[in-house]
């Protein structure tokens, strides 16, 4: 048993109530007169809900609407938003190419803008490659890949120019790779194509090494670095091998050119057989005044060597930075791939949750308006979805309580399966209750009522209360309360001294009091708190209050015994001890 809750002072009543056209508008549902009644067009959800904003802020503690004539097979929603978008849950899923509302999926497209000057390639999930055009998002089903502008510093990395056979005729390698020593061994480039999106060469190398030394295979780079950071990143792999290899492996190499020459500053990366992209980083020396990006294979020790081997070459792109990204492709000077700028579309303040391709989650917190993605302000690159709520509150669908439990109706009941009964007052109709978890602080509040198949074929209601509240921390008295019903017949006497009786409504009549009330709560709770001086004070006996004896009642004893009503008698705030006050009240339901 929860402590009794009054309600009092109707906040919605200065507030506005909006929503589709009715047949009695919704407007009468901030009006005192009960008679008046809001009617909806249908009983369908779409003409059956409603948006409310309140005057002020305020800690609601219950939601209250009614009379009505719902029946008992109604449920309803209560959601608080956060702004008058009233939006409810977006979310953004770049994975599934889809974008939810609330309850409904639609396409992504349209739930966004993107800005990029460039073309840009992405990987999927299987690591294939596809080409984004300037201005199309580089998504798959990996997610969007949200990238900072990079320059390739590779002048030529599109493999145009190779011819198939020896090298070097009638075998030609690509234009703008450079080619070293053989140490002897024959070159034949054996086959190009497409894999995964990109084209590729495969070089063979075969024969038996005459001399140690290296062979290289690299784009060389004109720029003067000095002591900068590179990120070289390549498609290159072994993709097969018969008899001995050198004497290391083919490998991935970085290098700059300082006085000393190349090879007192690289970076080596052996090859390996996956297709997946490698990398090397490297902050240069302060002298370096050039690089080469490229294979090498080096030969040391002995001389003779005999090895076959296939090396399949993609492309290859250089970096000034600490960390690889996407490939770009270059055709006979340096390209840059512009930044991607990502434009999430948002009405109010809004929390956003970014979540990644590693499950990892960023939040941005009272983002106003729209939200605006780039790489600066990302944890990562890869973002597989994006979401906020304007909700800060959502009670779900709350289906009527009052739905008998199965087995406990008697066989050939018409409501033996649904379980849903009539309501058990049809004199006063049915009202929603819904007592809040704990109090919520909002403005803008949407009420959603579903009751398919009403037999009235629309819902009608006549009040809609959004309160303030006194809750005591003591409750009521035990034994010195009473639910009881005042008589309301209509009498006559006959002539005969005989007597007439007419049936009319008889209101509801609950006395309870409080024998030991924390004085701070019968006249001053502070910090904004209500006390039972300001309900007296505000109520009088003129203005409506709402009872609910027993918040954590079910469905059907919270109908009972919770109404709508005037205090009828108001007993004084007497102080019985130290710290302690007494109170006692009658409260009357309107008819």
């Amino acid at each position: 048993m929860g402590n009794i809750m009054l309600l009092y002072d109707n906040q919605a009543d200065a507030g506005s109530v909006t929503g589709p056209a009715a047949l009695l508008p919704l407007s009468n549902l901030q009006s005192d007169r009960i008679e008046r009644v809001w009617r909806s067009q249908s009983d369908d959800p779409v003409d059956t809900r409603f948006d409310v904003a309140l005057p002020d802020i305020f800690d609601l503690r219950a939601v209250v609407i009614g009379p009505t004539n719902l029946t008992t097979a109604h449920r309803y929603r209560i959601r608080a938003h956060r702004s008058s978008a009233r939006v409810g849950r977006v979310k953004l899923d770049f994975k599934q190419n889809r974008r939810e509302i609330n309850d409904d999926v639609l396409p992504l497209a349209g739930g966004y803008s993107f800005a990029r000057v460039s073309s840009k390639w992405a990987p999927d999930l299987s690591g294939a490659y596809a080409q984004f055009g300037p201005g199309a998002l580089a998504r798959t089903n990996a997610g969007a890949l949200i990238e900072e502008a990079r320059t390739n510093l590779i002048k030529q990395n599109d493999l145009v120019g190779t011819i198939v056979g020896l090298v070097p005729s009638p075998g030609r390698l690509p234009n703008g790779m450079q080619f070293g020593n053989t140490l002897g061994l024959s070159v034949e480039v054996v086959g190009t194509g497409i894999e995964n999106g990109l084209p590729f060469l495969d070089v063979r190398f075969s024969g038996q090494t005459t001399s140690s030394g290296q062979i290289s295979m690299y784009w060389p780079v004109d720029a003067v670095v000095g002591g900068g950071t590179f990120t070289l990143s390549a498609f290159a792999r072994i993709l097969s091998q018969t008899g001995t290899m050198p004497s290391t492996l083919p490998r991935l190499r970085l290098a700059g050119n300082t006085a000393g020459g190349w090879n007192n500053d690289e970076t080596n990366l052996p090859l390996t057989p996956s297709a997946a992209p490698m990398s090397v980083t490297r902050t240069m020396k302060p002298d370096s005044i050039r690089l080469s990006a490229g294979l090498h294979i080096a030969n040391n020790g002995v001389v003779q060597v005999n090895c076959q081997f296939v090396i399949r070459i993609g492309l290859f792109w250089l970096e000034a930075a600490a960390l690889a990204s996407s490939p770009i492709v270059t055709t006979g000077a340096a390209a840059t791939r512009q930044a991607d700028v990502l434009t999430l579309p948002a009405s109010g303040s809004n929390d956003w949750t970014i979540t990644f391709d590693d499950g990892s989650t960023q939040q941005f917190l009272g983002i106003n308006g729209n939200l605006v993605l780039t790489s600066e302000n990302l944890n990562r690159q890869l973002v597989v979805a994006a979401e906020y709520s304007t909700i800060s509150y959502d009670s779900g669908w709350v289906q009527s309580s009052a739905r008998a439990a199965f087995g406990s109706l008697p066989w050939g009941s018409p409501f033996l399966w649904s379980g849903f009964q009539p309501p058990d007052d049809p004199d006063r109709g049915s009202f929603i209750v819904h007592v809040l978890p704990a109090p919520v602080a909002q403005i803008f509040w949407t009420v959603e009522i579903d009751d398919r198949g009403n037999p009235d074929g629309f819902i009608e209601a006549s009040r809609l209360l959004m309160c303030r509240s006194v809750q005591p921390s003591i409750n009521y008295q035990l034994g010195q309360n009473g639910l009881s019903f005042e008589d309301n017949a209509l009498r006559a006497r006959t002539l005969a001294g005989g007597e007439q009786i007419w049936r009319r409504v008889n209101p509801r009549v609950f006395q309870f009091g409080f024998d030991y009330l924390p004085e701070p709560e019968a006249f001053q709770s502070g910090s904004g708190a209500n006390d039972f001086y300001d309900l007296m004070r505000h109520a009088g006996f003129d203005r409506e209050v709402f009872v609910i004896p027993d918040p954590n009642a079910d469905g059907l004893e919270l109908q009972r015994r919770s109404f709508l009503g005037t205090f009828s008698q108001m007993n004084p705030l007497s102080q019985v001890a130290y710290g302690y006050a007494a109170a006692g009240f009658t409260i009357k339901e309107r008819i």
